[in-house]
């Protein structure tokens, strides 16, 4: 999927994010949440949901996305191709440097696509970052008490999760397809300026 790009869009989504966990904690411990209120106001929330969100985004897409869910989305590639497999079958990269090579050829050869595809992909994260939250919160649920709420958390959890993936998987198939689009001999040119050599 996309780069990273800092807009105030994303704030909102790094917002709405950090926020979650206390929306979470409201509905598990009520009365910790409203003292917490009652400390630190609304501003105060909201500026730690910001900071909250911004680091947990970051470390989630340098980590959880890069390293498992880029691997399963391959994994899942038995039958067709995604833009990473198919630029690992045509040149000598990994799946890291295969995903950093399409984020150069699509920013110079698509630039119109870029915003509206950052936009998608930020959902596609927001719903893969939600999902790493209400799990965590379902697992504590189910720790100390095994009662509907970590069911329900579970079943969010899957939700997300699933949706998450379907889209993400539709975006790259759409992907892919952008890359195909462009000339064999144009593709190698932005190959060998990477210093990638291409399989024999």
């Amino acid at each position: 999927m996309n780069d990273m790009h800092i807009t105030f869009s994303d704030a909102l989504r790094f917002l709405f994010i950090g926020l979650l966990p206390f929306f979470l904690l409201y509905v598990c411990e009520k009365n910790f949440v409203v003292s917490l209120l009652k400390d630190i106001g609304i501003i105060g929330i909201s500026l730690c949901a910001l900071l909250i969100g911004s680091i947990f985004y970051f470390v989630y897409k340098g980590t959880f996305y890069l390293y498992f869910v880029m691997r399963l989305q391959d994994a899942f590639r038995r039958s067709s191709d995604n833009y990473r497999t198919y630029l690992k079958k045509q040149y000598v990269v990994d799946y890291r440097q295969a995903y950093n090579l399409w984020l150069q050829v699509k920013h110079a050869e698509f630039k119109d696509l870029i915003l509206p595809l950052a936009k998608e992909a930020s959902g596609i994260h927001l719903l893969y970052m939600s999902g790493i939250i209400t799990a965590a919160f379902a697992l504590w649920q189910f720790i100390i008490s095994k009662g509907i709420l970590a069911g329900l958390m579970a079943a969010f959890t899957l939700v997300f999760w699933i949706s998450a993936f379907l889209l993400d998987r539709f975006l790259e198939d759409f992907e892919f397809r952008l890359l195909l689009s462009i000339e064999e001999k144009k593709l190698d040119t932005y190959v060998e300026k990477s210093g990638i050599k291409k399989r024999e």
